[in-house]
């Protein structure tokens, strides 16, 4: 019977009679109770997968019959009664993956409340275990069996479960000395396949002392943290053997005093089917292998260096060399080179004669030489090397070891000035990624290895480049020299914080600075980018324009996404007269453009007849943000032209010289337009006024569903003149801080003449609204019974704002008017009190359907409600609460709420706050899983005592994440010795709280 994802807080009574039943899988359910299942004595099968059981009933030790038992992911169980497990005589699998950790020890514990590992060992079916053993000390002797043909075993704290497995039998283990030489250790070492091993003691020679067989079946080697090994392997023993000759994967991390993975010569077949290496931060290790390990290094596919103080090289020469140290080597099968933070590393191999003796007369050396081969290289990353030069300038037979290049990561290397040669390029017909990060003194990415006019007027081709990234180059001037550079496939292109770059191609490898100043164009007819759909262009302070008004046929004709971010010297953003060139571009953000004054200069294009077709640009989202200086979006109407109706987001921010965002043509023909949202901007009137429309034009937005509008303190109306709008599927209304226009209703004067027409007609607006926001004139209106009864009934979020002129108590009679709201956002305010005294039917209806309550800047609100009102019984449902920026709020509730279904609790900057909650309303909050209290100056402690006796216990039993902030009084976590819980922690991030000194927690 398979019942997955059932959630079955409780099993029916009716699956007790299935007593021939032996398969019986629960995964996901959410499980209480289930001592019902010791009932089915025929069960031969049980799975609890994630299930969140706290505690295995003895019931289950009556499943004499049981084979296989999976706990897998329950890391809140708890309790395994002693002596169930051992009743299951005939089990042969067991999963205990990312469960139960809390063993007992046989002996020490009086009584013992849990089961203990000796209980295991005399299963005698057993062949599959998958545990973690935090406490190595508590093994019990002989405790691994030879019946164990599966088995994934963590030994000590700090291991995680790993959901890739490529081997049946895996060993993590983090044990002293006398542990590590346990004969039941030891028997299963031999048969590991894929083994980790972190803070290994007494070991200096890992093959030698840890096996002495040269592990024959091991595939996967990972050893970190270790203070003495020396070497891996130490071929210069007696008798030497084959190390490894079945290991596939090698990683080492950390292993302060390693100096060579292989002393001495090994012997032929040892490391002959390693495929992938892996170095990081080992401080004594100057290279990886000796030309005596050529073997070993054939069946590479990758290779990564990381973070070795003092390596030099791949391949060493050693002295003592035979006469063939002069062929090369071939990798033939490396696929990935990954070398990052080697300070003192010079080549791939040493190589004596490419150093000169005289320093005045030293050549660069080249990371790659004729040493070593790689044929099949695909992936190469570079990052925070100290190499001049990658390849040589006149590469010859070198160039041809890299025809399979797809990606070049070069990070971080200050000695670069450039990256390739135009001879070199020529072998790259298959790179397809190249990114460039943070080289301060790259000047040219391709620069000519010969004067030539041929090479000048054939051009540069990258025929298969899809993405380049340029970013953290100061020095860069261009990309390369020449009259054209060919990328027909480049789909993406990155430049960022490249000051010196402000033409892409360049003509002569000689420029005249104050020409290029004036009239620079980062692209211009020399760049063939007929594929391009992404560009970014950020940082680039010193960029004139972007665009040339003469381009290469059919560049930038597919661009779809353009981002351009802090272009202070840009005056726009497209060439006037090539508008119709970008009419592909969906997505366009322009961002801290300092000098910026227009994004779309049509003024070319009114010269042009309305007879003309027009050009339906497929731009779908625009954003425009911090733009000091832009007036208009469009600098005049494209009527007749030009048409955005593909429109379905705008959004404009922080712009205080923007006036109007839409020309009338344009806001006539949105029928696409899903999202309008303005902050903090300049604007007057959404829609500018245009006299050829005649009077009262109808705007229709059949489609808009979100209307936010914030801080827009010059605004007056949507459109100056008189005017209809329609919006039949708008869902979300916000409007702050716009007190110049009226959001509603008809604004009229004494003797009701009308004074200035609203956004919405509330009714029309109103029926299909799912948020809405409202403000201290709309809400007394709602208050007052002004709208029908079942106007909101769709409204399922409701926001009161800027109540700052208001009386100091909470407009509480509106909420029964939303009778299915889930969400309350209550902002600005001087309310002391949010909920009264008394509540009336309808108001308790309301609450209870409550499941998100954010309060947010009510500087005088002292207490959310009464201690004399159990509002928390009515908030029931209530999962989310944000409390943010309430100087006065002494409590989050009184002292015995209870929130049994409270899954977030967010408290920030709540300056008379001194605890979070009580310990009573500690222990309600089962399902809380995120908790966050930051810049709380008055918080002591997160739970405070409320009459309860030290020493009782109090479980978080779903909290994974908790973050503790600028929380300067805070002293502990609670001041009281309880014993707090924390099953299912993962996350917990402390700072800037410096008087806490203790955690008392177990988890």
């Amino acid at each position: 019977m398979d019942m997955t994802e059932v959630q079955l807080p409780t099993l029916p009574s009716s699956l007790q009679f299935l007593e021939k039943l032996q398969t019986l899988c629960l995964d996901y359910c959410g499980l209480g109770d289930i001592a019902l299942i010791g009932e089915l004595k025929m069960l031969k099968v049980l799975s609890l997968i994630g299930s969140n059981i706290v505690r295995l009933p003895r019931e289950i030790g009556k499943l004499t019959r049981l084979q296989l038992l999976d706990l897998r992911d329950n890391p809140t169980l708890e309790i395994i009664p002693p002596n169930v497990l051992s009743c299951l005589t005939q089990l042969e699998d067991l999963y205990m993956e990312n469960s139960f950790l809390q063993w007992g020890v046989e002996g020490l514990d009086s009584p013992r409340n849990n089961a203990s590992l000796a209980e295991l060992k005399n299963l005698p079916c057993l062949s599959t275990l998958y545990l973690h053993i935090t406490d190595p000390m508590i093994l019990p002797k002989d405790f691994f069996s030879k019946k164990l043909e599966r088995f994934n075993i963590l030994i000590g704290e700090g291991w995680g479960w790993s959901r890739k497995r490529e081997t049946s039998t895996i060993m993590k283990l983090k044990i002293s000395a006398s542990i590590q030489s346990e004969e039941g250790i030891q028997l299963l070492l031999k048969r590991t396949e894929d083994l980790h091993l972190d803070g290994l003691q007494g070991v200096k020679s890992v093959s030698y002392e840890l096996d002495g067989q040269g592990f024959p079946r091991l595939k996967h080697l990972h050893i970190q943290n270790s203070l003495e090994i020396r070497y891996i392997v130490d071929s210069t023993m007696l008798s030497p053997i084959v190390d490894f000759p079945f290991l596939v994967s090698l990683s080492l991390d950390k292993l302060n005093k390693l100096e060579k993975i292989c002393n001495g010569q090994p012997v032929a077949e040892s490391f002959s089917k390693l495929r992938i290496l892996k170095v990081k931060s080992c401080p004594m290790l100057k290279n990886l292998f000796s030309l005596h390990m050529e073997r070993g290094l054939l069946q590479l596919e990758e290779i990564s260096i990381i973070d070795c103080e003092i390596m030099e090289v791949i391949v060493a020469e050693e002295s003592g060399g035979g006469a063939d140290e002069d062929e090369a080597i071939k990798l033939t099968q490396l696929r990935t080179l990954t070398l990052e933070y080697l300070p003192q590393f010079t080549s791939v191999s040493s190589k004596s004669n490419e150093i000169a003796s005289d320093t005045r007369l030293r050549t660069p050396m080249t990371l790659f030489n004729k040493k070593i081969e790689f044929p099949n290289l695909e992936d190469l990353k570079l990052s925070s090397i100290e190499v001049e030069k990658i390849w040589q300038d006149q590469p010859g037979e070198l160039s041809c070891w890299f025809v399979r290049l797809t990606s070049l990561i070069v990070q971080g290397c200050r000695n670069l000035k450039y990256l390739f040669t135009t001879s070199m390029v020529e072998s790259l017909a298959q790179l397809k990624r190249l990114e460039l990060c943070d080289c301060v003194s790259m000047e040219e990415i391709i620069i000519k290895n010969g004067l030539g006019e041929e090479e000048n007027v054939r051009g540069v081709m990258l025929p298969k480049l899809e993405f380049i990234k340029l970013k953290g180059l100061p020095n860069l001037t261009r990309f390369c020299t020449g009259h054209l550079i060919e990328c027909c496939f480049l789909q993406e292109l990155w430049i960022e914080n490249c000051p010196a770059l402000k033409t892409f191609i360049s003509n002569s490898s000689v420029t005249n600075n104050q020409f290029e100043d004036s009239n620079s164009t980062l692209f211009d007819e020399k760049v063939a980018f007929s594929n391009i759909e992404k560009l970014r262009i950020l940082e680039m302070d010193n960029l004139n324009m972007i665009w040339h008004t003469e381009l290469h046929s059919d560049s930038f004709c597919k661009l779809k996404d353009l981002w351009v971010q802090q272009g202070n010297k840009l005056l726009n953003i497209f060439p006037p007269n090539m508008l119709r060139r970008f009419q592909n571009l969906e997505h366009l953000e322009v961002d801290y453009c300092a000098s910026l004054e227009e994004v779309f200069d049509l003024r070319s294009l009114m010269s042009e007849k309305e007879s003309h077709v027009v050009t339906a640009f497929k731009l779908k989202r625009m954003y425009v943000w911090n733009l000091q200086k832009l007036k208009k979006v469009w600098n005049t109407n494209p009527h007749g032209i030009l048409s955005f109706q593909n429109l379905h987001l705008v959004n404009a921010r922080n712009c205080p010289s923007l006036k109007s965002l839409f020309p009338a043509s344009v806001a006539l023909g949105l029928p696409q337009l899903e999202e309008l949202k303005l902050n903090n901007c300049g604007v007057e009137e959404i829609v500018a006024e245009e006299e050829r429309l005649g009077e009262a034009p109808k705007f229709v937005f059949p489609k808009t569903s979100s209307f936010i509008i914030w801080d827009l303190p010059e605004l007056k109306s949507f459109y100056p003149g008189r005017h209809t709008s329609e919006w039949p599927v708008l869902k979300k209304i916000n409007v702050s801080c716009c007190n110049e226009v009226p959001v509603f209703d008809l604004e009229r004067d004494q003797l009701g003449m009308e004074v200035q027409q609203p956004f919405f007609s509330f009714e029309k607006a109103i029926p299909n609204l799912e948020e809405l926001s409202l403000d201290v004139k709309d809400a007394a209106k709602v208050c007052q019974g002004q709208f029908s009864a079942d106007l909101f009934h769709k409204v399922r979020v409701l926001e009161l704002q800027s109540f700052d002129d208001a009386s100091a108590e909470f407009p509480f009679g509106i909420l029964h008017r939303f009778q299915n709201m889930e969400t309350l956002f209550v902002k600005g305010g001087y309310f002391k009190e949010l909920f009264p005294c008394q509540l009336v039917d309808e108001e308790e209806h309301t609450l209870a359907r409550i499941r998100r309550l954010e309060l947010v800047s009510l500087p005088d609100l002292e207490k959310i409600w009464n201690q004399d009102l159990r509002v928390d019984q009515l908030l029931q449902n209530l999962e989310t609460l944000e409390v943010w920026s309430c100087d006065s709020l002494i409590n989050l509730a009184p002292p015995a709420s209870s929130f049994g279904n409270l899954t977030a609790l967010h408290v920030r900057g709540c300056k008379a706050l001194k605890y979070l909650v009580t310990s009573s309303t500690a222990r309600s909050l089962v399902q809380l899983s995120r908790m966050s209290i930051m810049k709380c100056e008055m918080v002591t402690e997160i739970v405070a005592s409320n009459g309860d006796e030290a020493g009782n216990e109090i479980i978080f039993r779903k909290l994974g994440s908790l973050k503790l902030d600028c929380l300067a009084s805070l002293t502990s976590f609670c001041s009281v010795d309880f014993t707090f819980r924390f099953p299912c922690l993962t996350e917990v991030i402390v700072t800037n709280c410096p008087k806490m000194k203790t955690f008392p927690w177990e988890s």
